[in-house]
């Protein structure tokens, strides 16, 4: 993994999890500490469209741009 600059990842604190029921008010709900964000997820969401989206954050708190948003 590498930064934005192509520099080597060192400091990765791990990501967060945003959803909602818009694409326009994603909140982050979870946190998942690096080698664990494959593991599976579940709440019950209720009908309708629900989005998600990640970042990457470091140990100085500083996220990544967040992936595209998808909805499920």
């Amino acid at each position: 993994m590498t930064n934005d600059d192509g520099s080597p990842l060192t400091d990765l604190a791990g990501y967060y999890i945003y959803t909602g029921n818009s694409p326009d008010t994603l909140v982050a709900h979870y946190f998942s500490p690096p080698g664990q964000l494959g593991m599976i997820l579940y709440y019950p969401l209720g009908g309708g469209v629900h989005y998600f989206g990640v970042t990457a954050v470091n140990v100085d708190g500083i996220e990544s741009a967040m992936t595209p948003v998808v909805g499920k």
